[in-house]
């Protein structure tokens, strides 16, 4: 057997086996004399997981739970209930980067693979009415993250030389020439630290600093060496790049920084330049605007960026790994899943070790402040990260890193509670 996805892809060379093979004597006419030798075939090794069957049952239901909340929920921008037709949950061990728990919405029974799956049930897994449940929306599901993502121009900012105390502005809206960004519900804090900021979600703080840094780089001229403190950042904290989870098909994401502006802006000015006039539809409009200046980062493109929204795409696996980071003192790990490699016979147990990929670019001050924030965000349900285009991002509550738990306390490897990947040759 060969691994065509998931865990049994990627330690596929550890699973397989070996097969057996007979060698039998034949006459000159092709009939079988005697058996020459034979070589028996070797088992597999088993894979010992880092999930935790009693963690991934309960995201799995609470993840469910939270969709069908919000199903019931009012749009006041669509005017209609939220769809809510998707999502995902990631459980990671802060200090390791092992994932505790992973689900993925909407999901499928697995048992229709076994013994071979139909061409009914296969075209139903891969439909749109079915919203494609074999994809893993934890590491292939992108999507503006909305506020969450407001530790990265919050360390942003301290890169850029801004002080964390603040105090900072948190008005009910911020203007840029007859442009209005509001803050969700045009709530006003009055001057506020950072930390403040990121405790309340507060937008117009944000908006007010990406704008601020976005002029100093020299606005709708930017300066030959642009220092891009916001997208910079969001490119320290790994953003844009897979995270190296033991997964197959991860993908990145995206920072819409000047570069991504410039090549967008290449593949599609022709479609834009050719479609567009000046005083046409609305659609016209933009086309004939991104046609003579869509190569350009604008005002509107930084503040919408620093709150999650606009052209940027993030994985849930991406943010976990961030907020993990933030909780372990600055250490980005590799996601992993498998845990140990148990040889055949159970004789050898080869742990798989965590491996780090980088460093956050903050000090462990700026990141204890902001843990320490992100500890007196609310749990409750509320929208978060009003965009100028009216989009929100609906946050359960702030991410919160899984610190270690005691080993003590743990099942043993191979106990019914640590899960295992086991395959025959």
């Amino acid at each position: 057997m060969v691994g065509r996805s998931g865990l049994e892809r990627q330690y596929d060379k550890q699973l397989r086996g070996k097969a057996g093979v007979t060698r039998y004597e034949v006459d000159n006419l092709g009939r079988v004399i005697g058996q020459a030798e034979a070589d028996p075939a070797q088992p597999g090794a088993n894979l010992v997981t880092s999930i935790d069957s009693r963690v991934q049952r309960i995201a799995e239901y609470e993840l469910n739970e939270a969709m069908k909340a919000a199903r019931k929920e009012h749009d006041r921008n669509t005017n209609r209930n939220y769809e809510a037709d998707s999502g995902a949950v990631v459980v990671m061990e802060a200090k390791t980067g092992r994932v505790v728990a992973m689900a993925s919405n909407p999901t499928y029974d697995p048992n229709a693979w076994v013994g071979g799956i139909s061409a009914k049930d296969y075209t139903a897994l891969t439909s749109k009415k079915s919203n494609y449940p074999l994809l893993n929306r934890a590491i292939q599901g992108q999507s503006a993250p909305g506020s969450i993502f407001k530790v990265i121009p919050t360390a942003a900012a301290i890169q850029a030389g801004y002080s964390f105390e603040g105090p900072y502005n948190c008005s009910s809206s911020y203007s840029i020439g007859n442009q209005v960004f509001k803050n969700f519900e045009s709530q006003n804090h009055g001057p506020i630290s950072l930390g403040r900021a990121l405790e309340v979600s507060c937008d117009t703080v944000f908006y007010a600093l990406s704008h601020e840094e976005w002029k100093r780089d020299g606005g709708n001229k930017p300066k030959k060496n642009a220092h891009d403190w916001f997208y910079k950042t969001a490119h320290e904290f790994g953003l844009g790049a897979e995270t190296g989870i033991d997964l197959p098909n991860e993908v990145t994401g995206r920072v819409p920084d000047r570069q991504w502006k410039l090549d967008y802006w290449t593949a599609n000015k022709d479609v834009w330049c050719k479609t567009g006039k000046k005083d046409g539809s609305y659609a016209e409009m933009i086309a004939y605007e991104n046609c003579l200046e869509g190569n350009r980062l604008r005002a509107g493109d930084s503040v919408n960026y620093s709150i999650g929204q606009g052209d940027t795409l993030v994985t849930p696996i991406q943010m976990a790994t961030i907020y993990a980071a933030i909780s372990n003192g600055g250490t980005l790990y590799d996601p992993t899943v498998g845990k140990a490699v148990i040889s055949p016979d159970g004789s050898t147990v080869t742990e798989i070790e965590p491996k780090a990929h980088g460093k956050l670019p903050t000090s462990k001050k700026t990141l204890s402040q902001m843990d320490e924030a992100l500890e007196e965000s609310p749990p409750a349900v509320r929208p978060h990260g009003a965009s100028a285009a009216g989009r929100r991002t609906r946050s359960r509550c702030t991410p919160r890193p899984v610190r270690p738990r005691s080993t003590a306390s743990r099942p043993p490897p191979g106990s019914p509670r640590t899960p295992r990947t086991t395959r025959s040759s």
